[in-house]
């Protein structure tokens, strides 16, 4: 399990934690992991520029998805001799994880069902819950450039950093549909923290 680093501090009695900490927590955790990003196309990593590239290399699968990211504004090409370099713009920086890549699905906390007691797991003070969150796309996910976006992670060309993959999330948001998942708190020394597995 890999632990969100917010920590829980609000608690009612019997130490079980106040549900606005534990929502607070959870939205927490969806900015720590954000999810509908992909950190790789084919052989090309995304998380980390600029990009630098053969000038004219043959138009493999990355070559659409730059051409798409430029059309949306998110990178722009820098002719630097036989290289291209791809630097992200002022419009692209806020969907940049660094380390993690390029993101374009926010989630926001619609609400905490199923909270269970805590209880005692592998020595460990556990509680779960049930999450429901709704996805909100970057503001040219109607444009054309975008999906060859989707299309890149339909087709798994686009390695997704987290699940679901950023064409599910897509598809979660045209349906109208909250995205639900179980979440684990954990307790530790200092207090309760979200963990995902």
């Amino acid at each position: 399990m890999v632990a969100a680093t917010l920590v829980v501090s609000g608690c009612s009695g019997d130490d079980v934690p106040e549900a606005e900490a534990l929502e607070e927590a959870v939205q927490a955790n969806y900015e720590a992991q954000p999810r509908g990003c992909f950190d790789q196309v084919y052989l090309q990593w995304f998380n980390e520029f600029p990009i630098e590239r053969p000038s004219g290399l043959g138009s493999n699968e990355v070559g659409p998805v730059l051409d798409a990211l430029e059309g949306l504004g998110v990178i722009e090409v820098r002719n630097s001799g036989d290289r291209d370099e791809y630097h992200l713009t002022a419009d692209g920086e806020p969907y940049y994880r660094e380390g993690v890549g390029l993101c374009f699905v926010e989630f926001t906390l619609t609400g905490l069902h199923e909270l269970s007691s805590p209880f005692e797991l592998q020595g460990r003070t556990v509680m779960t819950a049930v999450a429901e969150s709704r996805p909100k796309l970057a503001d040219f996910a109607g444009r054309d450039d975008f999906q060859v976006l989707l299309e890149a992670s339909r087709e798994k060309w686009a390695r997704s950093v987290g699940n679901p993959r950023l064409d599910e999330l897509v598809d979660y948001h045209r349906e109208g549909e909250g995205f639900t998942e179980e979440v684990t708190f954990v307790k530790d020394e200092q207090g309760w923290r979200v963990s995902k597995r």
